[in-house]
This record gives C-alpha cells, sequence and structure tokens, in this order.
C-alpha cells in the first residue's frame, strides 16, 4: 500500500517539472521569436506584444509552428497627426500670437507714460534744488532760446540749461522717451516750464522785462500750480532750448494726440489730463475763487 505522503510527493514534482518546462518555453520565446516581428516588443505592458508570445508559447506546447504575426502601427496604432489636428494646432497658434501682438501698443504706450513720469519728476527735483540756491526763484524763461544762446532780456540761457548742474548734464533727459533730434544736432525738447506765474505778474504790474522767474513762496496752491509738463502741442517750439507757457498752452492747445498728458505740479506730484482742468490746476500765484 503506497503511504500517504508519496501521492503528494509525486504532485509536488509534477508541478516542479511544469514550471521548469514553462521557464524552458518562455526562455526559448525570449530567444526565438525575431524582433522585427514585434512592432512593440520592447513595451512589456503592451496587449498585442503579450498576444504574440503567448501565441508563440502556444504552438511550442502543441509542437505546430505558426507564422510569426506581424503587428505594424497601422494594425493598432496611428502613427503622425491628422489634417483637422495640425489645423486646430494652427489656429490656437494663432490665437495666442495675435493676443500677444495685439498688446504690444498698449504696453509700449505703458511705458513710454512711465518714462514721462519719471523725467518730470527728475526735472521737478532739479527745479526745486535750483530754487534753494537762487533766493526761492525757479529758473527764468525767455523766448525762443537754442542751447547754447542767451536771451537778450534776461541775459539768460533757456531754463533747461540752467537746471543741467542738477540732472548730471544729462541734456537728453528734456528730450523725453522717444528722443528726436533737430537740424542743428540737438534733441527737440519734450517738456516745458510752468513759468507763467511770473509773466503774467509782471504784464499785470506794467513790469519789464515781462520774462520773470516764478518765485516758490508766491505760490499760494502748491498741489494746483504747474511747474513743469509734458508738451504734446504738435511742432510747438521745434528749436526751442526753452519751452514755456507763457502765451501759448504747450500741453493741450492744437494737441492732436487723443492721450493723457502728464504734467508736474509745484509740490511734486505728477498728474494725467486730457484737458485744462480749472479745478485742479492754475497758472498764476493765486485764484480769486480757491
Amino acid at each position: 500500500m503506497e503511504r500517504p505522503g508519496a501521492m503528494q510527493d509525486r504532485g509536488h514534482g509534477r508541478l516542479d517539472r511544469m514550471g521548469a518546462l514553462g521557464e524552458s518555453n518562455l526562455k526559448r520565446a525570449r530567444h526565438t521569436i525575431p524582433p522585427h516581428s514585434l512592432a512593440f516588443n520592447h513595451t512589456r505592458k503592451d496587449p498585442i506584444a503579450k498576444f504574440v508570445i503567448l501565441n508563440k508559447l502556444e504552438a511550442w506546447e502543441t509542437g505546430h509552428e505558426t507564422e510569426a504575426v506581424s503587428i505594424s502601427p497601422s494594425d493598432g496604432r496611428r502613427a503622425g497627426f491628422t489634417i483637422i489636428e495640425l489645423l486646430i494646432v494652427v489656429a490656437i497658434i494663432g490665437i495666442l500670437a495675435g493676443l500677444v501682438f495685439g498688446s504690444l501698443p498698449a504696453i509700449r504706450e505703458r511705458s513710454m507714460a512711465s518714462k514721462r513720469g519719471a523725467d518730470l519728476r527728475q526735472i521737478v527735483v532739479a527745479m526745486v534744488t535750483f530754487s534753494q540756491d537762487n533766493g526761492g526763484y525757479f529758473p527764468v524763461s525767455g523766448g525762443a532760446i537754442p542751447y547754447g544762446a542767451t536771451d537778450p532780456q534776461t541775459g539768460q540761457p533757456g531754463w533747461q540749461e540752467q537746471i543741467e548742474p542738477y540732472i548730471e548734464n544729462n541734456r537728453r533727459l528734456f528730450a523725453g522717451p522717444e528722443p528726436e533730434k533737430t537740424g542743428t544736432g540737438n534733441f527737440r525738447s519734450a517738456y516745458f516750464s510752468g513759468s507763467s506765474a511770473g509773466y503774467l505778474e509782471a504784464l499785470e504790474n506794467g513790469t519789464t522785462p515781462l520774462f520773470q522767474p516764478v518765485k516758490a513762496v508766491k505760490i499760494q496752491y502748491p498741489s494746483r500750480y504747474i511747474l513743469a509738463g509734458e508738451i504734446r502741442r504738435a511742432n510747438f517750439q521745434v528749436l526751442d532750448a526753452d519751452p514755456d507757457n507763457f502765451t501759448q498752452e504747450p500741453a493741450f492747445d492744437g494737441g492732436t494726440e487723443k492721450r493723457a498728458v502728464a504734467l508736474a505740479f509745484a509740490d511734486g506730484h505728477i498728474g494725467k489730463f486730457y484737458t485744462f482742468d480749472p479745478g485742479s490746476m492754475m497758472l498764476t500765484y493765486a485764484v480769486e475763487n480757491p
């Protein structure tokens, strides 16, 4: 009579032989299947590749050879892009490009506006420092004075040359964010001096010459008095290195551009305006109805 454990031992032996046979067949499959017959033989998790390997194993186990299954991208996978997909990509790129290029003018204008404000702040600081060194008077303006010349009535150069030592002689500062050279080789002025109060007071009192400097202590409302500003008026005193607002309005009168103008006030703040606003700006020392 066969002992009870003998049948179990034979069962284990049979399983061991089957396992060895399976491993042997798997090794044969790895070394026998031509690499070119599997388009995806490097992807272990590819279900099509698994199908091919199982097909070969089944053939070896049954003893019948079968033809290698050739898998090409056209059988189960799609290569490249369709025309519709390419058109969609091109359309998206076009939309993004339109958004970027469409915003460039606005970005450029904001950058130039920031530069104008920074220029005017330096000009105001230079004017105030000049006044502290000259008995409280801001630089005097005269007639049309080119660079290097002096006014016959005041005996002084233009206000820009007067404050150049206070801006490290950076004459280009007065040309603004878009410097434009004149026929003389100098830059066209982008900013004017608010010298109107001294001129209007001299005109009212009959003082001569009319070109009188503005005295800081006489300005009753510094937050409203225009001390300097951006020139928007077209062709305003092109060759003048001493642009002012004596008898003309350089910021608004005859302006063709539809954008805000930067103005600097005697208290140091910078504002942007489209038109002259009597309620927030003034050209004289005092007003009747503040």
